[in-house]
């Protein structure tokens, strides 16, 4: 179908999409699942109408959701909150990572005897999707000690995955275009993207902490704040930051020093839901089923030893630093979701190679493909069986939301 006019197709998307995530609310399944399939059906996997080549027109939509969504995952870390179980976090974290990381690593080298490409996939399995899994959390209103260790995990994880894929990315160009290895050069890549984004949310997030004391307004508050997210976003695209780092900063900074930080949060993201939609039904649009014959081994042991690796690690990591009962018993169930970063630094490896050496472009598709292709199974199941856990913790329907007019 050929793209007359982007306003018509979002139109579609949207409208679509809502109905597609209110049916599966119905059949006991979090909107998200709903959202996703709806744009698998809108892309080229069936009906074509959302093309792969037409979705960069609404990058900036996907853009801007991911920023709200890192702005979202940084306000729920309240310090309150997360000075009671800082130890389990960090335990939780150096665990999950680790494992899964080493399993991944490990298992395909072992397999494929190239330590280049397992490198590589290694240091994609470590992230965990900030917005399919934070969405779960907000749609149930889950609150407990799960659900603020879920929060602190999705968001640390992307910067342990950045530190990774940078060693790697470099590691691997160098194996691929007969280069010396410079380890220093990977740290400042990383360097670039995650320092300059923490730096970027300290400063955007201070000035939106002592402008909003001035203003007492509902409107004024939700302009600001939609307008600094906005700024944030856009200033870290500029420079090359990580968009979700800098924003998930700027949100922990607005909540843990303005005290009209939740009263604003909650206007913010009532106003921004719609895109949350588009975001989802987009997302979906882009996973492409007709790759999954494209899977092969290396696929499967990528898909299983990351399963078996959040699962392990996060769940040894929460026996060790004697987490509650409930984190000990669900965490291993709640980072299985992949997309985002994942997929982008997957995208950005293979745009990468593929313009210094052609000959290893295949490679490197087959790097990028292979991830695809896991995120469409992983965000399938992922936030069902996140459901699952924050249902089993006793932790839906916890959370008191109230809008102050």
């Amino acid at each position: 179908m050929e793209l007359i006019s982007p306003f018509l197709l979002l139109g579609i998307a949207a409208f679509v999409g809502l109905l597609g995530g209110k049916f599966v609310e119905k059949i006991g399944l979090p909107e998200v699942v709903g959202l996703i399939v709806i744009g698998l059906i809108l892309g080229e996997s069936f009906l074509n109408i959302l093309p792969q080549n037409k979705l960069g027109t609404f990058k900036p939509i996907t853009d801007l959701a991911l920023a709200f969504f890192g702005f979202f995952v940084g306000a729920e870390l309240m310090l309150e909150k997360l000075s009671k179980f800082k130890n389990n976090i960090l335990t939780i974290l150096l665990f999950e990572t680790l494992v899964t990381f080493g399993l991944v690593t490990s298992t395909i080298y072992l397999y494929s005897s190239s330590f280049s490409v397992a490198f590589l996939l290694g240091a994609l399995a470590v992230s965990t999707a900030p917005a399919a899994t934070a969405d779960v959390l907000w749609e149930y209103k889950a609150e407990g000690s799960l659900t603020t260790t879920i929060f602190a995990l999705i968001g640390l994880d992307d910067v342990i995955a950045i530190l990774l894929f940078s060693i790697a990315s470099s590691y691997a160009k160098s194996m691929f275009l007969n280069l010396t290895f410079s380890f220093f050069d990977a740290f400042k890549l990383f360097i670039h993207e995650t320092g300059g984004a923490v730096l970027l949310g300290l400063l955007l997030g201070g000035l939106l902490v002592l402008i909003s004391r001035e203003m007492n307004r509902k409107r004024d508050l939700l302009v600001l704040a939609v307008g600094i997210v906005i700024l944030c976003s856009g200033v870290s695209e500029y420079f090359g930051f990580s968009e979700v780092l800098s924003n998930l900063v700027l949100g922990f900074i607005f909540v843990n020093n303005c005290k009209k930080a939740q009263k604003s949060l909650e206007f913010v993201r009532e106003i921004t839901s719609p895109l949350f939609v588009l975001f989802f039904v987009l997302t979906g649009a882009r996973l492409n089923i007709k790759l999954l014959p494209e899977l092969g081994v290396v696929g499967l042991l990528y898909l299983f030893m990351r399963i078996l690796g959040k699962t392990a690690g996060s769940t040894v990591g929460a026996k060790i630093s004697n987490a509650s009962s409930e984190v000990q018993q669900n965490i291993g169930f709640c980072l299985y979701s992949q997309a985002g970063v994942t997929v982008g630094l997957a995208t950005l490896f293979y745009q990468e190679i593929t313009k210094l050496n052609p000959s290893m472009a295949v490679t490197a598709l087959h790097i990028l493909n292979t991830v695809i292709v896991t995120t469409l199974i992983l965000l399938f199941f992922g936030p069902s069986v996140t459901k699952y856990a924050i249902a089993k913790a006793g932790e839906i329907n916890k959370r008191k939301v109230q809008i102050e007019e």
